[in-house]
């Protein structure tokens, strides 16, 4: 597992020439910098995430600290986008960040916010109880560093910051859906389509089985910000745009790739942690003659 681990770190060195690469039309610089994921940020895509690359080799608990801590971030994904919604002022990224806010407050739902999907759904279908559970310190202070990404009045980095958030998305999901239907396989348990569970899920990647259109879930997020930002992006502005989309690129890919080698540290630290033994006997006599003291 550990030849899969900290490969983006070993790109670092390229992000220069990377930024002089980029071409600087606005459509051509997307295509550029989607052309470039699955090598310079290998965890953000499905098919190279460290996850899904080892899935079998994680055990119920090590799933568990997966599940608690993707909560813990999704929650306060929510929060990021308000803090970006209230520094933007490009009028249609405020109406796609707007339309995105709804559906994640249940706008296609049922009026049920995406929240409570993922917490109802993980209590109702896993039997996990994810209210009020403290993720680790790595994905605590990881969410602390996102906050600080997505509080820049600089509409341009901004910009980047939010397709590159939403250009992962999908793969995101993916990879969440696996961790989950894995954890109900080892756990023997499942859901039905129509479950919170599911509509947490079909509402993000779309459902298993059939075509997603154009504007739905995760897909649709992208689109929709991508276009909106498109008349915004000059060749003035269009470095810091690239500046921000790679800014969100590494601190997701990096957070992957530690999370899973502190899953995988979950099993191993039980495996090292000794054996309650019984108190040394010279001890115990100290103890007992203490007591018939007492009670003489």
């Amino acid at each position: 597992m550990m030849n899969h681990q900290y490969q983006t770190a070993a790109q670092v060195d390229r992000f220069d020439t990377i930024l002089q690469e980029v071409p600087k039309p606005y459509e051509q610089c997307i295509s550029y910098l989607l052309e470039k994921m699955p090598t310079m940020f290998p965890p953000v895509v499905f098919a190279t995430n460290p996850i899904v690359l080892h899935l079998n080799q994680f055990s119920t608990d090590a799933l568990k600290y997966l599940i608690y801590d993707y909560a813990h971030f999704t929650t306060q994904a929510l929060h990021m986008f308000f803090e970006a919604r209230v520094r933007s002022y490009w009028p249609k990224l405020v109406e796609e960040i707007d339309r995105n806010l709804a559906e994640e407050l249940g706008s296609k739902s049922h009026g049920i916010s995406h929240l409570e999907l993922l917490r109802l759904g993980h209590r109702l279908d896993l039997g996990l109880n994810v209210d009020g559970v403290s993720a680790s310190a790595l994905t605590r202070g990881f969410v602390e560093e996102m906050h600080s990404l997505f509080r820049c009045n600089d509409n341009a980095y901004l910009a980047g910051i939010l397709l590159a958030f939403e250009a992962v998305a999908l793969d995101e999901f993916r990879v969440v859906s696996k961790i989950l239907r894995r954890y109900a396989e080892l756990t023997g348990r499942s859901w039905v389509t129509g479950s919170l569970t599911s509509l947490y899920v079909e509402g993000h990647v779309g459902p298993e089985t059939g075509v997603q259109s154009d504007y739905e879930g995760e897909a649709g997020h992208y689109l929709g910000l991508r276009d909106a930002i498109k008349g915004e992006i000059t060749v003035e502005n269009i470095s810091r745009f690239i500046q921000g989309f790679l800014a969100l690129s590494l601190k997701m890919a990096i957070w992957w790739e530690r999370l899973a080698v502190a899953a995988r540290l979950v099993e191993i630290e039980g495996i090292l942690t000794p054996e309650p033994v019984e108190i040394p006997e010279i001890v115990q006599r100290v103890h007992r003659a203490a007591m018939a003291q007492t009670s003489s």
